[in-house]
């Protein structure tokens, strides 16, 4: 969680914190409601969404490290 996080304040991705918070919201509420394989699923689709539309705003001569301008 804190590294999808971190990959969102070190990238020029702030926008997607909803996305972000949206994911992580979803998988605690299937959690408590005993749904542990549809949590999971939940994850890595959040995940991969999220790596997808990082890629897509990243422009391709971007320089991204700690420190970067976002």
């Amino acid at each position: 969680m804190l590294r999808s996080l971190r990959r969102i304040s070190i990238y020029p991705s702030g926008h997607l914190v909803p996305l972000w918070v949206r994911g992580w919201q979803d998988a605690v509420r299937l959690l408590r409601d005993g749904a542990g394989e549809a949590a999971v699923a939940r994850l890595r689709d959040f995940f991969a969404e999220l790596t997808t539309r990082m890629w897509e705003d990243r422009p391709l001569d971007a320089v991204v490290g700690p420190g970067s301008p976002s």
